[in-house]
């Protein structure tokens, strides 16, 4: 009788704030299965600012989240962690801030040559204004045109594209030739925690899965386009830079969530959410 009555308050509980949820608050923290966490941001709530930052080395989600005085953080886009140089694009405040261009070790690459168009125009997270103080959340490759008379405030690079299809042979995370796989970047095809971002009916849906819930980035796409329903969404750097922090007192949550509980690494960016 006791699990049974258990198991309705829970079956309650997680339908309550599940996507679509009527709570009032703009920011929901919740775990639809073992290993999954997401956070959704109602940007029709809007009493939140979302920005990039960049560390001049590397730095763990957790601390500059709490150096930032950040309510929820999640790592971002890609870096070479021997040089801490940048292999993604980001922007601050309308001003560039990361570039991979600058990253003499990847342009110099012989093995990235013949893909580094495809590398450079990977998809990103974008933060889009207006004349009239509008905002626009957009997920897009690069070098995609921005809609008129908008222009970008923040964005961070990452990738493959997940929805609305899964761009990791676009964006050369994986690379074939005559039928032979060649190129195999960030465990594309290996199941490995992941973090991503996507957007759906105004909302912003940060999202971790870790190794309990590790996935290919097909699985992911799967996961974002069939559970969740998203309209657009990609991944984030993934496996040992997986981390996701939440600290939302009003709800009594404050912790970090790492892809691996035992291996933490230092990154190069990371979303923040004040």
């Amino acid at each position: 009788m006791i699990k049974n009555i258990l198991g309705i308050a829970l079956v309650l509980i997680f339908y309550q704030i599940l996507p679509g949820y009527t709570a009032d608050d703009a920011i929901n923290f919740y775990s639809p299965r073992e290993g999954v966490f997401i956070v959704a941001l109602d940007t029709q709530k809007a009493n939140f600012t979302i920005k990039p930052y960049l560390s001049a080395n590397l730095e763990k989600v957790e601390d500059v989240a709490i150096k930032n005085n950040a309510k929820v953080a999640i790592n971002a886009g890609f870096f070479d962690p021997k040089s801490a140089e940048t292999i993604s694009f980001v922007t601050i405040d309308g001003q560039v801030v990361a570039d991979p261009y600058t990253n003499k070790s990847l342009m110099a690459n012989e093995n990235a040559k013949p893909y580094i168009t495809q590398i450079l125009n990977r998809t990103e997270f974008r933060i889009l204004k207006n004349e009239a103080g509008e905002i626009n959340y957009q997920i897009s490759p690069h070098n995609e045109e921005i809609p008129f008379g908008y222009t970008i405030i923040q964005s961070v690079q990452a990738g493959p594209l997940l929805v609305p299809q899964l761009g990791q042979t676009n964006e050369a995370f994986v690379i074939k030739k005559d039928g032979k796989l060649i190129r195999h970047a960030a465990s594309a095809l290996q199941k490995r925690p992941r973090s991503g971002i996507g957007i759906k009916n105004g909302i912003i849906y940060l999202i971790l899965v870790n190794t309990e819930a590790a996935m290919t980035f097909q699985g992911f796409s799967n996961f974002m386009k069939n559970e969740l329903k998203l309209e657009s969404a990609m991944a984030f750097d993934g496996g040992t830079s997986s981390s996701l922090y939440i600290n939302l007192p009003d709800k009594s949550i404050n912790k970090t969530i790492n892809g691996h509980e035992s291996v933490v690494r230092p990154v190069k960016s990371i979303l923040l959410i004040y």
